[in-house]
């Protein structure tokens, strides 16, 4: 039977739907809903007929079936004419309304069958002899359906599903042969889906074969550990898809056949993340984009409709909050009947969550408001939504559950209250998330009228859409670039490839770095100054929203191009894709041609396709072919003479220091400009965000030519602007990222035995995640297992997974740390106590870390390494005021002051402020506490001060108070040393005959130094 309606027609024998005469695809079973509908449209069919029916003896939920029910009604155009198709009737169910001609469609042309009284069939059920039903879950609708028509085309029956809990009902209705499970769905990720099938006796042998666009042996292990029997990355391949799907039914059936209880290990199977290694808490600090959407009216919504309008109201806005959140990675946190709460950066981080919270929110305004009209012929239905930025507390999601529970963090309240301030169908954003998104959206700060609930201080953004900026690199033109540092080795080579094209032979530039390393700068600085402005230069990009979406980038230049809008059925995509490559040639044939497209690892398969072809003619025309991609980017075409491999690497510390001089705009102190080096590691990106960020901390004081630094230099810590970008490498690791989270606790260069002697992990599997952490280049190596050493090679990487730990976590990590380092590792504590120091201050252990300290900073000062022995005892001081306060801590400090004066002497000067408190302090200090050899080294403290500062009558009245002191004890090295220092106080004021007095008793007194015990200054020669 065929039926047709509006612009549809539905072949029931074929189970073919057409739109407009392009098939749509749809999974089997949206159409035997559809085909129910039809069959029963003289009537409305309540929910359970339609239950009953098309799930018969299953549980589908409400969710699932209005899904289904949205589905449909997007396949057959109700939502895209605005005409009702399918009516919702309220408190009864569903009615099909549109008018339906009706086809018998007969066996051959020239014989019609006879006329039959009897109604019309429906399509038969699935029969036994059916091919295999593979279950296709994946959020994306372009893979799902090219996966499903190509299985279809090879014999097998199709289901799908959109999100995790979608396909744990429809295992539940119907059990299918196999599963075919993206990893990253809404709702619940595949692996939890995986895990909860593999953990239940009716399902576990039914084989699960995992994709995932990302190509990493941490990623195999995690689904590997999750129970899935096979492993395919996207772009998947046919034949490599083909042969997994049937080695995994052959090796089910042979298992069926068997029946074993349980199957034999392989011992040559890899190892792999067992949960007892998961030994870190299932909870983390994460710095998170909070969206919150609320219905508006949601207070008055529930009284002026029908329970069942309402309930299919809040259905439409859950599955359309879906359908907008998934292609931006959106996590849901929380769904209420009139809200819901999304998570960008968890559990996988990216380097711009806030921006892709911001397109959502304005997404969602719009769809809401449409899907309600379209669906529910409910006018005027819109959202409220708030966004939010800041550190979140949250469990890691490895408990299966259809939802986590809500993080903790002042992001998320404010998210909500955002929301509920906002006026309808707009939407509001914090200070924090306004910094991030500053250039790509064009926002307007609000007024402090109508914003109850929020604090005082804070700063709202309204969201008016998008700005013409794309980029980074244009957001940072807009307010204008640092001059261009570095890279000279690189622009010769493009010079020379670029000279190569003008004679005609075109060549292909592969240029690779990590983000920030300044790909899109340096294609910028080839376009303006290697190529020149008189060259032809077409530009196109590929974007992380649109993987999956066939020649995004292509389709995208060519309307540009063309001043055309490509529609998106395959034959015109081909078409548009020819007649691009055929321009392509064209231009390059007349004169040269600069071809750039950027961020190539995140291409769709079909655009890859295209830039495989690129390569067979690139070497024939004067074209110059600039990609750019990030170093985990597998090139998946063979290498090519035209083709030229460009790495990025760090900057030289020189250019480091030159870049930073350029941001600032004048000098800087010297420690500062020291931490900004060690801190960025010649990363552009990062030397510009920590600079900015020093220069807006208010530390630093601007002088004419220079910056002053305000008291002492704190800690820089990572800015707001690289926290989602470093996280972002950190959750690709997966569970190798809790070895970087211990090795970034044992601090920034660690040893594999320490590392070994302190985690809970078998051999085989730290050594994978080191292993992992290496190939990632996240970490580098140095000497062989199992005398190997590690070194982050990004300090800020260190620091992001380092606060990634709760604080109670960090606190018992560094405890275990400390005490293994006293049981085991006793000859590494006795050379460096500064280790042992640390690991007992970040453990709380305070009284330990104090000693640990002041050893630590004698120890230097016997090394004459005084800097270091001067930052270990202020370490050792900062420790000791959270002791008590009791007379011992006062002594100790007074030993401490004492100790650090003459290091301060050294490194900063006698004369210095920091010398002066340290003495200052002392003398405080010893008035209550100190003995007679402590207050005259407190006296000879201040005396070198005044000396040093020339205020001589100071300078000889502490002299004369340190000879009175020394002439009340027995000590002759006490009181040699007072009638030096007032002998040179003496000797500066022009006293000669009296200064020549105190110094012939001096010399009197004078002993070789051995004869008495150890003083900090030979006061006979001095």
């Amino acid at each position: 039977m065929i039926y047709r309606f509006g612009d549809c027609t539905f072949d029931t024998a074929r189970q073919t739907l057409r739109l407009t005469d392009e098939i749509v695809s749809v999974e089997p079973q949206a159409l035997k809903v559809l085909h129910y509908l039809i069959e029963n449209r003289d009537h409305v069919v309540s929910r359970d007929e339609l239950l009953e029916q098309c799930w018969p003896e299953s549980y589908i939920s409400d969710a699932a079936l209005s899904s289904c029910l949205r589905r449909v009604r997007q396949a057959i155009g109700q939502q895209r004419s605005g005409q009702t198709l399918i009516e919702t009737v309220h408190r009864r169910g569903y009615r099909f309304v549109a008018e339906v001609a009706e086809v018998v469609e007969t066996a051959a042309p020239a014989a019609s069958p006879a006329p039959s009284n009897e109604p019309p069939a429906l399509a038969p059920e699935p029969s036994e002899t059916e091919g295999p039903v593979i279950l296709v879950v994946d959020d994306d609708a372009n893979s799902r359906e090219l996966l499903e028509q190509h299985l279809q085309g090879r014999g097998y029956a199709t289901r799908s599903a959109i999100h995790g809990q979608e396909a744990l009902d429809q295992v539940v209705a119907e059990a299918p042969d196999l599963i075919l499970l993206d990893v990253r769905l809404p709702v619940m990720d595949g692996l939890t889906v995986c895990r909860q099938l593999k953990s239940r006796e009716d399902t576990r042998s039914i084989p699960i074969i995992l994709l995932t666009a990302l190509d990493s042996p941490q990623d195999r292990s995690r689904g590997l550990e999750a129970g899935a029997d096979a492993f395919l990355t996207k772009p998947v391949r046919r034949q490599a898809l083909m042969a997994q799907i049937e080695t995994a039914l052959r090796d089910a059936h042979a298992v069926d056949d068997q029946a074993p209880e349980t199957p034999p290990e392989s011992a040559a199977s890899p190892p792999a993340w067992p949960p007892e290694a998961a030994a870190m808490p299932a909870t983390e600090r994460r710095h998170l984009t909070v969206l919150s959407c609320t219905l508006c009216h949601a207070d008055t919504l529930p009284l002026n409709l029908d329970p069942e309008e309402y309930y299919d109201l809040t259905q439409t806005f859950h599955s359309t909050c879906l359908e907008v959140v998934v292609p931006y990675d959106g996590y849901v946190a929380q769904q209420l009947d009139d809200s819901i709460v999304i998570y960008f950066g968890y559990p996988q981080a990216h380097e711009d969550d806030a921006q892709r919270a911001v397109r959502s929110g304005l997404a969602l305004v719009e769809a809401v408001r449409r899907e309600a009209m379209a669906a529910l012929n409910l006018s005027g239905t819109t959202v409220r939504v708030g966004i939010a930025t800041g550190i979140m507390v949250i469990g890691s999601g490895q408990v299966p559950a259809p939802s986590p529970s809500l993080g903790v963090g002042s992001a998320s309240t404010l998210a909500g209250r955002l929301g509920a301030t906002a006026r309808p169908g707009t939407v509001l954003i914090g200070e924090a998330t306004a910094q991030l998104v500053a250039g790509y959206f064009e926002c307007k700060a609000l007024e402090d009228a109508g914003r109850s609930g929020l604090p005082e201080s804070q700063v709202v953004y309204e969201v008016w859409g998008e700005s013409p900026l794309q980029t980074r690199l244009e957001v940072e033109s807009s307010r204008g670039l640092t001059p261009f540092v570095g890279r000279s080795v690189e622009i010769a080579l493009f010079e020379e490839r670029w000279a190569n094209v003008q004679e005609g032979m075109g060549q292909v530039m592969l240029v690779q770095g990590e983000a920030g390393m300044g790909k899109s700068r340096l294609v910028q600085v080839v376009k303006e100054q290697v190529v020149g402005e008189l060259t032809m230069v077409w530009e196109c990009r590929c974007s992380p929203y649109q993987q999956n979406t066939a020649l995004y980038p292509l389709i995208d230049l060519a309307q540009q191009a063309l001043q055309d809008a490509p529609a998106g059925s395959p034959r015109q995509r081909d078409r548009t894709l020819d007649t691009l490559l055929s321009l392509l040639m064209a231009q390059a044939s007349d004169s040269p041609l600069l071809f750039i497209i950027e961020d190539v690892h995140w291409a769709d398969p079909s655009t890859l396709d295209f830039l495989h072809l690129l390569m067979d003619h690139a070497g024939l025309v004067s074209i110059l072919v600039v990609l750019t991609c990030r170093p985990a980017f597998q090139v998946p075409w063979e290498q090519r003479s035209v083709m030229t491999p460009v790495r990025l690497n760090r900057l030289t510390q020189a250019q480091t220091e030159q870049m930073i001089m350029q941001v600032a705009g004048k000098s800087l102190p010297a420690s500062v400009m020291a931490q900004l080096v060690e801190k960025t590691d010649g990363t552009p990106l990062f030397v510009e965000e920590l600079t900015r960020m020093v220069l807006e901390s208010g530390q630093l004081v601007e002088a004419p030519e220079h910056f002053d630094l305000r008291g002492e230099l704190t800690q820089l810590s990572i800015p707001e602007t690289l926290h989602d970008s470093l996280m972002a490498r950190l959750d690709r690791l997966g569970m190798a990222k809790e070895v970087a989270q211990w090795g970034a606790v044992l601090g920034r260069t660690f040893s594999y035995a320490l590392l070994a002697a302190v985690t809970p992990f078998e051999t085989s599997i730290l050594e994978l995640g080191l292993k992992q952490l290496v190939d990632a280049e996240l970490v580098f190596q140095r000497g062989l297992l199992p005398h190997a050493s590690y070194r982050f090679k990004h300090a800020m990487v260190q620091e992001a997974a380092y606060e990634s730990l709760l604080i109670s976590h960090r606190r018992s990590m560094h405890e275990q740390i400390a005490d293994v380092l006293v049981a085991q590792f006793t000859e590494e504590i006795a050379s460096h106590p500064e280790f042992l120091a640390h690991h007992y201050t970040e453990a709380g252990r305070d009284q330990l870390a104090f000693e640990q300290w002041q050893l630590a900073g004698e120890h230097e000062k016997s090394r004459a390494a005084y800097v270091e022995a001067s930052r270990h005892l202020h370490k050792a001081l900062e420790v000791l005021a959270r002791l008590p306060d009791t007379p011992q801590r006062a002594q100790d400090e007074l030993q401490l002051q004492l100790a650090l004066g003459p290091v301060l002497s050294i490194t900063q000067g006698s004369a210095s402020p920091a010398y002066e408190r340290a003495y200052t302090r002392a003398r405080e200090l010893g008035e209550h506490v100190g003995d007679a050899a402590q207050q005259f080294d407190v006296l000879w403290g201040l005396w070198r001060l005044h000396q040093a500062r020339a205020d001589l009558p100071a300078a000889r009245e502490l002299g004369e108070q340190c000879l009175r002191l020394a002439l009340g004890q027995s000590d002759p090295i006490i009181l040699l040393r007072a009638y030096n220092v007032l002998g040179a106080s003496l000797l500066l004021m022009g006293e000669f005959t009296l200064a020549q007095t105190y110094f012939e008793r001096a010399t009197a007194l004078y002993q070789p130094p051995w004869l008495y015990p150890f003083v900090p200054v030979d006061a006979g020669l001095s």
